[in-house]
């Protein structure tokens, strides 16, 4: 079987299909060859992982010469017995050229399909390398032991998360340097929360400086970065939401999602990190999360790393503990609109059902 695709510069529009049920053969057709070349490396790597060898073809066409273009998929009619075309993207004029073809060959039996997506999934991973990229991430253990200490950090946090910040950045500077100066902030109602979860088992001050004794790795990591209370909420609940079926809405999550640009080992690379990202099938949603100021690159950074590693498909999230409703804060939420960001405002206030059915519908 031959799939016969009309290239799109979407990367995910050329082989949704193929996803779904492999074929022997993938035959792209476009005006520009280099880039179709270049979008078959990522390709191959994909299914070559996945355990599916393709044979792919790249076959170029003038996006105004109608006639070559009838020629061309005339050609493919003629040499091919079996094969689907493959119309979700690509130009126009291949639309047009098809529909002709279609006329003159009314007994080929000719099978033209568009792509479900929802019928194909990917992986965070291979979203983003097929976009180009390499993405790395801290490899969370999460056991229902850690998930619940999870759980147990975010309650504390939330109560007061200006305080919880100061707090953990305490944490952090005793953790790292054994000390802390007059600057450090220490509120013992939060130290006193913690020990009584079991997150914290020590915390006192001796003649050498501070003693802290965490739970567990895992816990110093969490306690040590402010903003991991809040993104590893996140994280948590969006991991296990289910739809009504029982299946789940998310088939992959990742968190502190560090993607190289270009997947090349440099001395000087281009990086970005994002906080969550989440796959519903083929569609992915890319989730920052700040728990506390937030400003207003934060929206054009979001925007430009899930528009560049998620093309048209991609969903766009905010998660904010704290915006204030001034002028700024309004303005905020309105430019956060035109740019299709989805803001989940204040979020410490929610309960977890509430939280869970805002991320429940991020990827609609």
């Amino acid at each position: 079987m031959t799939y016969v695709e009309f290239f799109d510069k979407n990367v995910i529009e050329n082989i949704c299909s193929s996803l779904k049920d492999t074929p022997e053969k993938i035959l792209l057709i476009g005006p520009d060859r280099r880039l179709m070349e270049k979008y078959v490396k990522r390709y191959r790597r994909l299914f070559n992982e996945r355990g599916y060898n393709p044979e792919f073809i790249c076959k170029s066409v003038s996006r105004s010469n109608l006639q070559d273009a009838v020629s061309l998929l005339e050609e493919i009619v003629n040499i091919n017995n079996e094969f689907i075309f493959e119309i979700s993207g690509g130009e126009n004029i291949l639309c047009v050229a098809l529909g002709i073809v279609l006329e003159r060959y009314p007994d080929r039996n000719i099978d033209v399909r568009r792509c479900s997506k929802g019928d194909a999934v990917l992986s965070v991973k291979e979203n983003i390398q097929l976009h180009g990229g390499e993405p790395t991430t801290y490899s969370w253990n999460m056991t229902p032991d850690f998930c619940e200490d999870v759980a147990a950090i975010w309650s504390i946090c939330k109560k007061n998360v200006r305080k919880w910040n100061g707090q953990i950045n305490t944490f952090e500077t005793i953790t790292y340097t054994g000390n802390c100066n007059e600057k450090c902030k220490i509120y013992r109602n939060i130290v006193e929360d913690l020990k009584k979860a079991g997150l914290i088992k020590k915390f006192y001050r001796n003649e050498k400086g501070f003693v802290i004794e965490y739970k567990n790795s895992q816990v110093r990591k969490c306690l040590t970065k402010a903003g991991l209370a809040l993104e590893l909420k996140i994280y948590t609940e969006a991991s296990g939401l289910k739809d009504a079926n029982g299946n789940l809405i998310y088939n992959d999550v990742m968190t502190s999602v560090t993607i190289d640009w270009d997947g090349i080992d440099e001395d000087y690379d281009t990086e970005n990190e994002i906080d969550v990202v989440l796959m519903h099938g083929m569609t992915p949603v890319f989730v920052s999360c700040k728990n506390g100021i937030v400003e207003m690159d934060e929206l054009y950074k979001l925007s430009m790393v899930a528009e560049r590693f998620g093309g048209k498909n991609a969903k766009k999230a905010l998660v904010v503990n704290s915006l204030s409703d001034n002028d700024f804060g309004r303005f905020f939420i309105n430019r956060a609109r035109d740019m299709g960001i989805t803001l989940l405002v204040n979020i410490q206030n929610m309960s977890d059902e509430e939280l869970r059915k805002k991320l429940a519908s991020l990827w609609c």
